[in-house]
């Protein structure tokens, strides 16, 4: 009995779901996968991390140089450290080690079609060869740009790059003696904005890590057609600075921004802030609008936004919710859309949080999704009130929102059963307490609970209301959605 014969075509659409070391197996078994499994290899982001990765790329590309050089989409330039090699490495290592990346780039710049460059330490790379520095900045094709590790050699490449980038990440994070990372004041001309000069008018999307974009604000140039910006570590949280610069942007997302100060975050200092970065925006200009803003509550109250934002999307993750500086921060933002991931469920318990959603910060929501994550170690409290804390939601949260067209609300308990730290000495009592909650939340009516949400609009808004408990140990995943679908 003959087989199935599948057209070439289709056999290499296939190579599009093939882990790469299969695909390097497959490359050996015929002419067609020799050449054309290339292409499908060369999609993923290609790691340099060795000078025996750093030869093997330039053997492959030898093989087929004039096909495969067109084909290079992707490569990541890790750090080349003497520290991290060797005892037995011989003392040439750098320079062996610059010269393969010299020869690597300036074949890369021939093919002309690498469009995404990462440099894990820039300024280390490229004083492994004095050629290098040439050699980088001569690629055109260069659409997104990440580096990290920037020094006058970094400053020089920048100025001479010939590509107009599109996407770009900035890092200037250093790491304490704990090991974590903190920003630190950089010269202006190592700044974003001087650094990604040739990229003025093409830059759409800009990551800044760590730094302050504050050292370079008086004369840096303006980018007219970035639209997002991620900034993380920000030393310095002015909000105007970000509005000069970026005209037109539409998402802000920020994430460890804590403000400029030793310890935990100080009240008193925080509203200093948050009436400097107010005034500040009076004087200097603010945006009109922003579609979107991603990041702590914290952040979004420091920053004090004086544009309406009409998505906003609070985590927990860096600091819990503060109820009076969310009602501010949600004066300040007036979202049509309010997303809260909690991972604090006996937030839902609290007054002074209920309260938020009567007042008129929240009466323009059209949409609300609240996300709560349960954690093992808050079983000693929410075990005797997560049953009326999850019926405080519809009374307290849903019915005060007059505008309300969608509600969703996620129970995500996936970390009640995760190991706690010194297991060994948790009390029985606290085992019991762990056990009585996933027992009320294995007996939670899901079905009730939203119909119960919907009850309680008595304004006739609501149209959609979904409703959901996961990775609960005892129960399967149960979703409940009432009403017409939402985006």
């Amino acid at each position: 009995m003959y087989g199935v014969r599948l057209s070439d075509d289709i056999l290499l659409y296939i190579l599009n779901f093939v882990a790469p070391k299969t695909l390097r197996q497959l490359m050996q078994t015929c002419r067609m996968y020799h050449r054309h499994g290339a292409r499908y290899l060369l999609q993923y982001v290609i790691t340099l991390s060795s000078e025996k990765k750093i030869s093997s790329l330039l053997v492959f590309l030898d093989a087929d140089e004039q096909y495969r050089l067109t084909q290079l989409r992707a490569l990541c330039i890790d750090t080349f450290k003497p520290d991290n090699r060797s005892r037995n490495a011989p003392l040439n290592t750098s320079a062996i080690t610059g010269m393969l990346l010299k020869t690597l780039f300036d074949r890369v710049a021939s093919g002309n079609a690498l469009t995404c460059l990462t440099f894990c330490d820039l300024e280390n790379t490229l004083s492994l060869h004095p050629g290098l520095l040439d050699a980088i900045s001569s690629l055109e094709a260069l659409q997104e740009l990440s580096i990290s590790g920037i020094g006058r050699l970094g400053v020089s490449m920048m100025q001479a790059l010939r590509s107009r980038l599109v996407r770009a990440t900035v890092t200037h994070l250093r790491l304490d003696r704990q090991g974590e990372p903190f920003p630190f004041r950089i010269p202006a001309e190592q700044s974003a904005p001087f650094l990604l000069r040739t990229s003025q008018l093409s830059l759409q999307e800009l990551s800044l890590y760590g730094g302050d974009i504050t050292t370079a604000t008086h004369d840096a140039p303006c980018y007219p057609n970035v639209h997002t910006l991620h900034v993380r570590c920000d030393r310095s949280p002015f909000t105007s600075y970000y509005a000069r610069i970026f005209p037109k942007l539409q998402k802000f997302k920020a994430y460890d921004c804590p403000p400029p100060v030793p310890g935990a975050f100080v009240e008193a200092y925080g509203k200093y802030l948050r009436k400097s970065n107010q005034d500040d925006q009076l004087l200097r200009g603010q945006w009109s609008a922003l579609d979107c803003y991603i990041g702590s509550p914290r952040d979004l109250y420091l920053r004090a936004f004086t544009c309406p934002i009409r998505v906003v999307k609070l985590d927990e993750a860096e600091c819990p919710i503060i109820p009076w500086m969310l009602e501010e921060a949600l004066a300040d933002a007036k979202p049509k859309h309010l997303e809260l991931n909690i991972n604090n469920a006996i937030l839902l318990y609290r007054q002074d949080f209920l309260d938020v959603f009567s007042q008129t910060s929240c009466k323009q929501l059209v949409r609300l999704d609240v996300r709560v994550r349960l954690r093992n170690i808050e079983a000693p409290w929410i075990y005797n009130v997560i049953g009326p804390s999850l019926d405080l939601v519809a009374s307290h949260i849903v019915a005060p929102l007059t505008t309300l067209t969608s509600f969703s609300f996620s129970l995500d308990c996936c970390d009640l059963r995760k190991p706690i730290c010194g297991e060994i000495g948790v009390t029985e009592e606290f085992r019991d307490q762990l056990f009585y909650t996933e027992e009320i939340l294995a007996n939670w009516d899901v079905d009730l609970f939203a119909r119960r949400c919907r009850e309680v609009n008595a304004s006739g808004s609501l149209e959609s209301v979904t409703a959901e408990i996961k990775h609960h140990i005892y129960r399967e995943d149960s979703t409940v959605h009432l009403g017409s679908e939402t985006d």
